[in-house]
């Protein structure tokens, strides 16, 4: 699969999944545990991959590549 994540949305990835690993980090450890906390920890897993690989699937699927300028 080609790269298709690139620029700003691979910024905009990043940051998203800084913050739902703080809000996974309050939903397990400060909170009490929250099946929110669970959900948190895979998307932000997710948008890691996708940062890091420069592919997203869903991208794929809908035709969108936001890498072409690179």
């Amino acid at each position: 699969m080609e790269r298709n994540v690139g620029g700003a949305d691979r910024v905009v990835r990043g940051v998203l999944a800084a913050l739902l690993f703080v809000v996974a980090y309050r939903g397990l450890f400060r909170d009490g545990p929250s099946p929110g906390a669970l959900l948190a920890i895979v998307a932000g897993i997710g948008l890691t991959f996708n940062v890091v690989s420069g592919r997203c699937l869903g991208n794929r699927v809908l035709g969108i590549d936001t890498c072409k300028n690179e």
